[in-house]
């Protein structure tokens, strides 16, 4: 019964990369701060302090970006292409003390390149850019501005390589750790906020946002879609009579007699304690018709578990020839209050 995926859900589930660039970006944010200090006490060039400086804007920036642009892919990309091509060089080639770090740096970069690139085409990056720092691996720096080819011998370069990336990917380990865990606490807290505990249905709030999606969606056009709200009457004396505990069980039974009675392009959520909203797309009058009768008599079929009850159901409907989905609801409601008035 996902409408989420038939119309537009502004709020997607978020792909795992742009997740783990938010990390990044806030980890790479207060490392440069941190390699700024460092440099301001200690005494460091000022053009190393002029990097870290840039580097900490760019961050920020990227992450302010990712937050507000319709297009994160494009700012993702970006990201990608400065810190392997043009930050990673330019720090390489202005720090006396980049020839210690760079196969270890290198290695982060890579694995943190593979971790955000999403399509096929995109996996050309990384494969430029091990080119690109092999090639960089053989320049050492003899500061401040001169260089160097070293590493003639090949074993020394990979065994040098090969040491580094442990530590590369004894952090990288600790990064996806951290991001896995916010996935996991997310869709639990996610799972809360969408769905009814008791029923299992779509929370108020949740389905409230969705009704509205498809109401601005669909509003204007010729597409037939029905409101119907639906309460338990006489629920009060029920739960009074029977208890609580009671009550609760047969509000669920009743949500899924909801459940299995509607189809999957159509919305049914919890709106109070003993009422429910249902959006049925696509259906004229005697299709709703239709639909009302087999609730009623499954409705009818279950009460035959339950002696001496006087629960009812009463409906209301409205269709979406309104200015606001609020001017719908309350459309509905005045129906259902009106059949309550003539029983």
């Amino acid at each position: 019964m996902n409408l989420v995926y038939s119309f537009l859900d502004h709020k997607k589930d978020e792909k795992i990369q742009y997740v783990a660039l938010r990390f990044l970006l806030v980890a790479f944010s207060i490392l440069g701060f941190i390699v700024l200090l460092l440099g301001i006490f200690s005494g460091y060039d000022p053009l190393a302090t002029v990097i870290s400086i840039g580097f900490i804007l760019f961050c920020a920036t990227c992450f302010i970006l990712l937050n507000t642009t319709k297009h994160p892919h494009y700012i993702k990309i970006f990201f990608i292409i400065f810190l392997d091509f043009i930050y990673f060089p330019v720090a390489w080639m202005t720090s006396s003390n980049a020839f210690k770090t760079m196969p270890y740096t290198s290695i982060l970069f890579l694995i943190i390149t593979f971790l955000l690139v999403e399509y096929r085409r995109e996996f050309i990056i990384p494969i430029l850019f091990l080119i690109f720092a092999v090639l960089l691996m053989y320049i050492k720096v003899r500061w401040p501005l001169s260089f160097t080819i070293t590493y003639t011998s090949l074993s020394s370069y990979l065994m040098t390589f090969l040491r580094y990336s442990v530590i590369a990917l004894l952090l990288l380990t600790v990064i996806v750790m951290m991001i896995f865990n916010y996935f996991e606490v997310t869709r639990k807290y996610d799972r809360k906020s969408i769905y009814d505990e008791l029923t299992g249905l779509y929370s108020r709030t949740y389905g409230l946002k969705q009704l509205q999606a498809v109401f601005e969606a669909q509003h204007g056009q010729q597409n037939k879609y029905t409101l119907i709200m639906i309460e338990l009457e006489n629920f009060k004396v029920f739960n009074q009579k029977n208890g609580i505990l009671a009550g609760d069980a047969f509000i669920k039974t009743l949500a899924d007699l909801m459940r299995n009675n509607t189809r999957s392009n159509d919305l049914c959520f919890r709106f109070s304690g003993n009422t429910f909203l249902l959006l049925l797309s696509h259906t004229d009058i005697s299709q709703v018709n239709v639909f009302l009768l087999r609730i009623q008599n499954a409705f009818e079929e279950l009460l035959t578990q339950y002696e001496e009850s006087d629960l009812s159901l009463l409906v209301g409907r409205a269709n979406f020839d309104y200015n606001t989905l609020i001017e719908v609801i309350k459309e509905a409601e005045i129906d259902l209050s009106q059949h309550r008035t003539n029983t």
